[in-house]
Parts: C-alpha cells; sequence; structure tokens
C-alpha cells in the first residue's frame, strides 16, 4: 500500500500508515478477532464493491488475497437464490459497465 504524497491530506506519514497496517495483521494471524455484524442487503452490496475494487491493477496480492477470501465466505450466504447469479456475473470483468 503506497500513500501517494500530497494525495490526502492529513493521513500520517507512510511509514506510520504501514507500522499500524502490519500490526493489524500481526494481531489477525494470532487469532484475533472481531464481530462485524451487517445485514444481508449490505452484504450483497459489498461483495459487488469489492469485486470491483478487485480490478484494480495496483491492488496487492495480499488485498486482492484476503478480498476474494472473504467474497467466497460472504457468497455462500446467497446460495440457492437469484444472488447467487448476480455475484457469479460480477465475477466476470467483461460485465462491468462501460462509460
Amino acid at each position: 500500500m503506497a500513500c501517494e504524497p500530497g494525495a490526502a491530506p492529513g493521513l500520517p506519514d507512510e511509514a506510520a500508515v504501514l507500522a499500524w497496517l502490519d500490526g493489524l495483521r500481526r494481531l489477525e494471524r494470532g487469532g484475533e478477532r472481531t464481530t462485524l455484524v451487517i445485514g444481508p442487503w449490505t452484504a450483497f452490496i459489498l461483495i459487488g464493491v469489492v469485486q470491483l475494487a478487485m480490478r484494480h491493477p495496483r491492488l496487492p496480492p495480499d488485498q486482492r488475497r484476503v478480498a476474494a477470501e472473504w467474497i467466497a465466505q460472504v457468497r455462500t450466504l446467497f446460495d440457492g437464490t437469484p444472488g447467487e447469479a448476480i455475484i457469479a456475473v460480477g465475477d466476470r470483468p467483461e460485465n462491468d459497465v462501460q462509460p
């Protein structure tokens, strides 16, 4: 993750952000978990948002892996529903709306 100089005024410097993110990663790898409660509508919308974010060419591989794992976990909530087909369509970049 690179914080472009001047791209977001008010952000801590890149070293501070990277140290904080590394700390979060170490906590999670050590088994730290939190419960995040979201409704099915929100989960469904976020799957689409994450699918689009994964298309960004500069998304680091570890973030792409985490995003794919999250989608894989959450999409099971929609198995056997019309949402299952819609999520599958979102997996394919050729279905993206072009400006």
